[in-house]
């Protein structure tokens, strides 16, 4: 008899609302029906929603549709990418169609007609609804745009009214075209998770005490309006809205709370006199447990918990008075989502004993006595379906099972599924995070963060890949003008279409030819691409030594005798190039003899790459020390490095600097001098260091230091203090930036307008605190030091990006680039322009006042 209910589970819970993971398990719509839930006709006067909910299916009013990614429309698939906005790709080509740019994070879309809906999350923590025209996919445009307070939760397409909950509202919008708010509802108590039929929303949350309160939110108006109904609190939390369910006239909540060492609760409860909910039956399950996996069908749940044992949990929901355990499996591991097939579960989960993914199908079809009857383990790794479970595509008709999976590569596992079998056949490769798979009559389609990628469906070969967004963490324009990318891949990189075998960690132009410098499994290596020839002609991997304890260090460094300090390297590029194209990489050198400073074992250093000959040409060798900062002076590279020098008298450390010149085409050095500090700057016969001096206890002062070092000794010629917590100093020419934080913005180091609320400053240091956020100061390199304008940000965080002499680009708020001139006496702001995401770099371009930022997934674009 149960096992007849069983045997009776519905296709239709592969997209039932809430219930989940079987959402991407119904292609073109993702459609479900109110089966047997809450029904209404919306009429004035009309039965109570609820009323009728434990009647047949014979009063359905309105579909439901949970939002996913994507959709699909024929050939043409639809979907929101969390770096490129949104994505129009044409399957039979295949080939990106059209593009359109958003602001902020999308989440999820519906498909209605010739608009999509798009979920976006703002970077401010809001929620926008945008309606978007693809009447003319090539070309998709905004319609309109709805803001809403709140963080995003969850959304449902029920008939012609889009609902969308916040963290603190359910609002609401007719859909049948242009979209048009209807109203807001606040939620009393938030908002975590949610159930939805065409007659109610449930809404979850916590209540901060352990408890959890759901609320029930009348939907049944056609148009759109609501209202809110009763609530109820449930001792525990909900991990997760398939926790929450309305199913055979019942509203189902399993909580879970850590008394007993962990404990799970179901709930019954009774909704057909909505302002007035009342619980009918509870079972407490599982003591000393944690919960994770629920599935619910009609008559039964589904509960994996996991802790002294693993066990698969099958209760047994046909008397709602008194709900009961049917049978249970002992399983290695747990689930993280079940979707639930006519007498079987497929589940995504985890073995802790090894950590690996797994996947397995259980036959339920006897409740008394579940069996696994596969298992399929994927080895070390991990799924975005663990918590996006949307990605966790179960396609019974097709018999397959669609699981991405990121290991040693990114790729969709594809399973084939019988009655009683779930076996690997193989996997799809994908640049970047898979999400998504689903089978079209194209191919097997995988959406992954970075590319549709198309394969056969039966060799899983690709037949086509579509490129959706790449991580471009650096751009340049060559002299004749060809724009060359660097893009980072899950294998390598690619650098102006060459692919390259090591990370990407840079790239530097001379003439014609880059250098790209990155990490492979033998260490740090470059490699030269002359674009001259056609096609571009490639070096051989030059080794460009090992990481060492100082590189990339900004730790800080010690007090030489003194009483000079500094901080080591901070904000130090790991390369410089000389105005005759020779690149010193900075790394500890192994292999290729060349010079030496210091004593003892090889801790640090440089090796110089010759970019016009593709060749390694010497390396310097730093022994017992550590390169503090490291500048390039016409043809010369110029250095300092710290040695212990022992403890002052209140036991602080101190550090000797000493300055290094080499000639880069002599191979030779110049005579090794004692400076103050760490270098920053170097003009001929004079370099401007940073140096640090202990103040009261382990407080120390900052100073910028103009040094002559054309003598056997360093002559100090001027310094300037510079306030504490100045940090990421560097140098253009004959400017010097310094950024600080908080204090010293108005009144601070440097004089000039703010943005924001404040106003100038002063000339001087040491200046009273206001409540500004950042300030970048100047100061004017030469034998005389002297302060030049700041720019000041009252309220908004910035941070320089790109440094110029007398002038600077710097990112405000994370997302917008604004070109700074400080070259007068006060800072005066240029232009602003939107990025739209944070720029990983910056370039002058040839066009005098232009620019190139790349913006990692976000591309590259010319600003302003």
């Amino acid at each position: 008899m149960f096992r007849s209910f069983v045997a009776s589970i519905a296709l239709l819970l592969l997209a039932a609302c809430g219930g989940g993971g079987g959402g991407s398990g119904v292609r073109a719509g993702f459609l479900t029906a109110d089966a047997r839930g809450l029904t209404s006709n919306g009429a004035s006067g009309a039965e109570a929603p609820g009323a009728g909910a434990a009647t047949a299916a014979d009063g359905i009013e309105r579909a439901i549709e949970e939002a996913d990614l994507y959709r699909l429309n024929g050939d043409r698939l639809y979907l929101v990418n969390s770096w490129r906005g949104f994505v129009v790709v044409d399957l039979a080509a295949p080939a990106l169609l059209g593009r359109l740019a958003m602001t902020g994070i999308p989440q999820e879309m519906f498909l209605k007609g010739a608009h999509a809906y798009v979920l976006l999350s703002t970077f401010d923590g809001g929620t926008q609804v945008l309606d978007v025209s693809v009447a003319t996919p090539a070309t998709p445009s905004l319609v309109a745009t709805f803001s809403l307070a709140g963080t995003y939760r969850t959304s449902r397409l029920v008939g012609d009214v889009l609902y969308v909950l916040t963290d603190s509202a359910l609002s609401s919008f007719t859909a049948a075209g242009d979209l048009a708010a209807v109203s807001t509802l606040p939620i009393p108590g938030g908002a975590w998770f949610a159930h939805a039929t065409d007659a109610f929303f449930f809404v979850a949350a916590s209540d901060g005490f352990g408890d959890t309160r759901v609320t029930l939110v009348d939907i049944s108006n056609l148009a759109g309006s609501m209202s809110l109904r009763g609530s109820m609190t449930f001792p525990g939390y909900l991990s997760d809205e398939f926790k929450l369910h309305f199913g055979a006239g019942m509203l189902r909540v399993v909580t879970h709370d850590w008394v007993d060492g962990g404990l799970s609760r179901l709930f019954l409860v009774d909704v057909s006199s909505p302002d007035t909910p009342i619980t009918r039956g509870t079972l407490d399950l599982a003591r000393g447990e944690q919960l994770f996996a629920t599935r619910f069908t009609e008559e039964a749940a589904f509960l994996v918990t996991f802790e002294r044992v693993d066990p698969l949990w099958v209760v047994d929901l046909r008397d709602p008075d008194a709900p009961v355990v049917s049978g249970f499996l002992t399983v290695p591991g747990w689930s993280t989502h079940l979707v639930a097939l006519p007498g079987r579960l497929v589940a995504l989960g985890l073995d802790p004993s090894d950590w690996h993914a797994t996947a397995s199908l259980y036959d339920v079809s006897d409740p008394t006595l579940p069996t696994m009857s596969s298992r399929v383990d994927f080895g070390a790794g991990w799924s975005s379906a663990f918590y996006d479970v949307k990605g966790f595509g179960v396609f019974e008709p097709e018999g397959l099972v669609l699981i991405p999976f990121s290991g040693e590569t990114n790729e969709l596992a594809v399973l084939s599924l019988t009655p009683t079998t779930l076996a690997l056949r193989g996997s799809i490769a994908a640049e970047g995070t898979v999400v998504r798979g689903f089978p079209h009559a194209r191919g097997l389609c995988t959406i992954s963060t970075e590319e549709v990628v198309v394969a056969n469906p039966t060799t899983l070969a690709p037949t086509g890949r579509v490129t959706v967004a790449q991580n471009v963490p650096d751009v340049l324009r060559l002299p004749d003008g060809t724009i060359v990318e660097a893009i980072r891949r899950s294998a390598g990189c690619r650098v102006g279409g060459v692919d390259l075998p090591i990370g990407f960690a840079s790239m530097v132009p001379f003439g014609t030819s880059v250098a790209v410098t990155g990490w492979d499994g033998a260490g740090q290596a470059v490699y030269v691409i002359d674009f001259s020839t056609a096609p571009a002609t490639v070096s051989a991997r030059l080794d460009a030594g090992q990481s060492s304890y100082a590189y990339g260090n900004d730790g800080r460094d010690a007090l030489a005798p003194n009483g000079i300090g500094i901080w080591g390297g901070f904000g130090a590029s790991a390369s410089v190039l000389s105005s005759d194209g020779r690149l010193a990489v900075h790394a500890a050198p192994a292999g290729v003899p060349g010079l030496s400073v210091g004593t003892g074992d090889v801790t640090d250093g440089f090796v110089v790459i010759d970019i016009g000959g593709a060749r390694v040409e010497t390396t310097v060798a730093i022994r017992g020390g550590y390169s503090t900062g490291f500048v390039a002076d016409g043809a010369d590279l110029v250095f300092t490095y710290g040695s212990f020098a022992g403890d002052d008298r209140a036991g602080r450390p101190l550090m000797l600097h000493d300055l290094v010149r080499v000639h880069l085409a002599a191979h030779t050095m110049a005579p090794v001098l004692n400076v103050p500090g760490y270098v920053v700057a170097a003009d001929a016969g004079i370099v401007y260091t940073i140096e640090e001096t202990w103040g009261s206890g382990w407080a120390f002062e900052s100073h910028v230091v103009a040094s002559d070092v054309t003598g056997s000794t360093a002559l100090a010629l001027d310094r300037l203090p510079l306030p504490p917590g100045s940090y990421d100093t560097r140098a253009a020419g004959h400017t010097l930036y310094v950024t600080t934080y908080g204090a010293f913005a108005t009144g601070g180091i440097g004089s000039g307008p703010t943005v924001g609320s404040g106003g100038g400053g002063s000339p001087s240091p040491g200046g009273v605190p206001n409540s500004a956020s950042a300030e970048i100061a100047t100061i004017r390199l030469s034998a005389s030091l002297s302060f030049g304008p700041s720019i000041v940000y009252d309220t908004d965080f910035a941070s320089l990006l790109l440094p110029e002499d007398g002038g600077a680009l710097v990112v405000r708020n994370g997302v917008t680039v604004d070109r700074w001139d400080v070259s007068g006496p006060v800072a005066s702001l240029a232009w602003s322009s939107d990025a739209g995401t944070w720029p990983e770099s910056a370039r002058s371009d040839t066009l005098p006042g232009t620019y190139l930022l790349a913006l990692g997934y976000g591309g590259w674009v010319n600003a302003p």
